[in-house]
């Protein structure tokens, strides 16, 4: 009897340690998944795309305590992370200049207990201008010749409006049938120095105006006195 009362008892205070040691357990995990779940972002950045001078904004939405941000960037070609200076809010705004061609950009989140997440990342697209290979060049030539200018230009979906000055004038006025890369043109008078340049605008609205050339038109002489009749007898100089 006795031995079965020690049996008991044994098996009842095993029961109550493992019971403890579970209890501590499992508050453990408890405590443990709260932590690592004390950060949630409700809403990752967006990619963003513009062009030189634009101004774009990264977003992220976040739930927790005390919570801090910091945004951070890989230049193009490099590896190493780099906080933004002025990135420690939910938003960051940023106006576009070259240094952002393919950027990557990303978020840390951390709480008041030192808990952190970091966004997904996302990528800057820059809408690059048209790039001119090729610059028109002067043309000179008399009054009934035929000449031509000609540009050459790489991009996405390129338009070209050609624009003269008159000679004396400020005022660039497009010519009305100089819209593509080669603009051929019959000299007359009105074409005496005048200035001549393309205005060439990609699909994203990007625009790059070339070099100014100027028309040399070659006049015919000019006699400035005309011959005066003579009268004199043999032998007169």
């Amino acid at each position: 009897m006795k031995n079965c009362m020690k049996k008991m008892i044994c098996f009842g205070l095993v029961f109550m340690m493992l019971f403890i040691v579970q209890g501590h357990i499992t508050t453990y995990a408890l405590e443990n998944n709260n932590v690592s779940n004390s950060i949630a972002i409700t809403s990752q950045p967006a990619a963003v795309a513009g062009k030189i001078g634009d101004a774009v904004e990264f977003r992220v939405g976040a739930s927790g305590t005390n919570i801090k941000y910091q945004w951070q960037y890989v230049l193009k070609g490099q590896n190493n992370w780099v906080n933004f200076t002025s990135g420690n809010a939910c938003t960051m705004k940023k106006v576009l200049n070259e240094t952002y061609d393919d950027l990557k950009v990303r978020v840390v989140i951390t709480d008041g207990n030192g808990n952190s997440v970091i966004s997904d990342t996302v990528t800057v697209t820059l809408k690059k201008a048209p790039v001119i290979t090729s610059q028109p060049a002067a043309v000179a030539g008399k009054i009934g010749d035929a000449v031509e200018f000609r540009v050459g230009a790489s991009g996405t979906n390129i338009k070209y409006q050609w624009q003269y000055v008159l000679k004396g004038q400020n005022n660039w006025v497009n010519f009305t049938s100089g819209n593509a890369c080669t603009m051929k043109k019959v000299l007359n008078e009105t074409y005496d120095d005048l200035k001549v340049r393309v205005v060439i605008t990609d699909g994203n609205g990007n625009s790059v105006i070339s070099d100014t050339v100027t028309v040399t038109l070659k006049k015919a002489p000019v006699i400035t006195s005309q011959p005066a009749a003579v009268a004199g007898k043999i032998g007169d100089a």
